[in-house]
């Protein structure tokens, strides 16, 4: 990969395969311990939430290594913080639903998901889902998305990107 300005990596994984003992490792590796620095700074790392990091494009290969040591399933989403010519405007919606009650829980869930896999906004707004709380959402339906999160009244943040997509 050759440097090009204002370009990030999103790094989405999963730690399922991991035992409690090996993710609490990996979470110190990650963030450091005992004054000990982890890969978040020695790197200079974004941790959009639990699964999800941005992260310089020079530290790719490391964040890489990183995560193949730990055996770590991963997807990568190169992305731009400011405008380039022939990207398209996406948001990176981060959310919590902390606030309802089991039930609305699950309703929530399958008004975002779908009951069947089949309907859900994620499916009906053609939405990535990076990790549970993190939604990668096109130009077209960030206000659908933004009025869906309102309606179950989740706090959420957001930000801006840019995608090449061929």
């Amino acid at each position: 990969m050759t440097k090009k300005e204002g370009i990030r990596v999103i790094f989405s994984y999963s730690l399922t395969h991991l035992a409690f003992k090996d993710k609490v490792r990996f979470y110190y590796a990650l963030k450091g311990r005992d004054g000990t620095s982890g890969i978040i700074k020695e790197c200079n790392i974004e941790q959009i939430s639990k699964g999800v990091l941005s992260v310089e494009e020079s530290h790719t290969g490391k964040v890489e290594e990183f995560l193949r040591f730990w055996k770590g399933e991963y997807r990568t989403k190169e992305v731009s913080l400011t405008e380039k010519e022939g990207w398209k405007k996406k948001q990176i919606f981060n959310y919590k639903i902390k606030h309802l009650q089991v039930k609305d829980k699950v309703r929530f869930y399958y008004a975002l998901k779908g009951r069947d896999g089949k309907s859900g906004i994620i499916k009906d707004y053609k939405i990535e889902q990076l990790a549970k709380g993190v939604l990668f959402v096109s130009e077209k339906y960030i206000e659908h998305t933004e009025g869906f999160l309102k309606f179950w009244k989740c706090d959420y943040n957001k930000r801006e990107v840019f995608i090449h997509e061929s």
